[in-house]
């Protein structure tokens, strides 16, 4: 099993930039930030989102190069699983009045290949894994 590296203040910094510029693209799709950087006993939600007919639980993955594959690709079956356990969990911790469908989102930023500065964003709605 590989040992997770540990996250350093650049990475820390990358990962609160990928998360702001998430929070900002949700609100312009009409998303409210219920909360960002959930703690759940099953692992962290960078956004909790809502809209008129789900909750959204969002995985913020950003990179600077593809110097360790897409941002996607570090979205494990057990991270998936972690995601899907916390949400359930928030669910089962709301008035049951409030209660609505919830999906899995993964938000990812990547350098633009143009070398124009920018990020690319990719926001992937309801993934799932593939039993």
């Amino acid at each position: 099993m590989a040992t997770p590296r540990k996250k350093t203040a650049h990475n820390r910094n990358l990962g609160r930039h990928g998360e702001d510029l998430a929070a900002a693209e949700a609100q312009k799709r009409g998303y409210r930030i219920l909360e960002r950087n959930l703690h759940t006993p099953f692992g962290e939600i960078d956004l909790f989102l809502e809209s008129d007919q789900a909750f959204v639980f969002a995985e913020v993955k950003t990179r600077h190069s593809f110097r360790f594959g897409y941002p996607e690709e570090a979205i494990t079956p057990e991270k998936l699983r972690r995601m899907r356990e916390s949400a359930e969990y928030v669910i089962n911790q709301l008035p049951i009045e409030t209660v609505k469908p919830f999906q899995l989102d993964v938000i990812t930023f990547e350098p633009d290949e143009t070398d124009s500065g920018s990020d690319v964003l990719h926001w992937m709605e309801n993934v799932t894994r593939d039993d």
